[in-house]
């Protein structure tokens, strides 16, 4: 979710011949980098840094056979320095970011990618990657093995499960995708495109595929389809639920940076929904909970786990994997990690969970809250 824009940068693709090179004079690459300072809080080796990036991000479109002359890829890059001098964020000036082993589009308003959600979704795959291979899974059914089921709530970009989908073994996954704005399914399915994952219903290779909807996870009818009843079509339940949604509470929302609140979507950073989510949906035994803490999605998350959304897993068996995989992986706020594990263990879904973790970023903060259910009882 928001997490400042200032914050560690993926690194970015390199190109072998950038643009810098051919820029003729010192004094003009001295002028772009002059122009960049100001959004680099003064630190000329930031300041040129982005501007290498921006070079090479030129380059790379040449490279792919964009027709550009010379003279045009310089107006571009002086384009490219006066957006991001003007406050643009530098990824939706360059167009994409680093998501793993993906590049990723990026446009506003959909939100930019994190590098804290590239961390926990990679580390995710790690721990789906072992019972997913071929040689985990029983010989005689692994080639008819249904794949697990994942389903991204809130997915913007679909980074998340596209990073997933090109992590794992071909045919094991099949990934859904879900966001309220049409906008963002149409870029998850562009990303799908460039990042070689084929979409639900056009697989031809038999690898892993991706499908985006464009819904409100709010809304009536919402679970029901999402269970097989909406759209005449039958949905397996999913096994593993993501999500990075909404979290930044209200009133935090005017200390946030301009680069943030002026080019992303608020209804992708705001998680207090009080309209959507009354007060009388919080049970009482989460009633040393603060409302307005930017929590309301989370509660949404733990009811529709409560009526069913995500499959229990079967009864150990002799081959299954230890330690068995989290079946819910939230990212949260970075002092919100107490409060999202009691809306599991103790919220509406409480019946069901197992347990809960709690996994730190490279910062050491609690950014992320997993979750285990319980068994299927035979």
């Amino acid at each position: 979710m928001a997490s400042s824009l200032r914050t560690v940068l993926l690194p970015r693709p390199t190109c072998l011949r950038p643009l810098l090179q051919q820029i003729r004079g010192v004094s003009n690459r001295a002028a772009l980098t002059k122009l960049l300072l100001p959004v680099n809080e003064g630190i000329e080796e930031d300041a040129r840094r982005e501007l290498r990036w921006m070079s090479e991000e030129i380059q790379r479109i040449v490279d792919l056979g964009g027709t550009m002359q010379e003279i045009h890829q310089e107006k571009r890059l002086e384009e490219m320095v006066r957006e991001r001098a003007g406050g643009k964020p530098l990824q939706y000036v360059l167009g994409n970011q680093p998501f793993g082993s993906l590049l990723i589009n990026v446009r506003p308003p959909i939100l930019i990618p994190r590098p804290e959600t590239d961390d926990w979704a990679s580390k995710l795959a790690s721990l789906l990657l072992p019972s997913l291979s071929n040689s985990t899974r029983p010989s005689a059914s692994a080639a008819a093995e249904p794949p697990l089921e994942l389903l991204d709530l809130c997915t913007g970009t679909g980074c998340i499960p596209l990073l997933l989908c090109a992590s794992l073994p071909p045919g094991t996954i099949r990934a859904t995708g879900v966001d309220v704005l049409a906008d963002a399914v149409e870029l998850a399915r562009e990303n799908a495109a460039a990042n070689g994952i084929e979409l639900v219903g056009t697989s031809k290779r038999g690898g892993n595929t991706f499908e985006v909807l464009q819904r409100d996870i709010f809304a009536d009818g919402f679970l029901e389809e999402m269970l097989g009843a909406g759209d005449g079509r039958r949905r397996r339940n999913p096994d593993v639920l993501t999500s990075n949604p909404p979290y930044i509470p209200l009133k935090e929302m005017e200390s946030l940076d301009r680069s943030v609140t002026e080019y992303e979507s608020h209804l992708a950073l705001v998680g207090d929904v009080p309209h959507l989510l009354p007060l009388s949906f919080y049970p009482p035994t989460l009633s040393h909970l603060h409302r307005n803490r930017g929590l309301d999605f989370y509660l949404l998350i733990s009811y529709l786990v409560s009526r069913g959304l995500v499959r229990s897993p079967a009864p150990a068996s002799p081959r299954q994997i230890d330690p068995r995989p989290p079946q819910i992986v939230l990212e949260v706020g970075h002092d919100q990690a107490a409060e999202v594990e009691d809306v599991l263990m103790k919220g509406p879904a409480a019946e069901r969970m197992e347990r809960v973790e709690r996994w730190v970023d490279w910062g050491g903060k609690e950014r992320v809250v997993v979750g285990w259910l319980k068994e299927k009882e035979e």
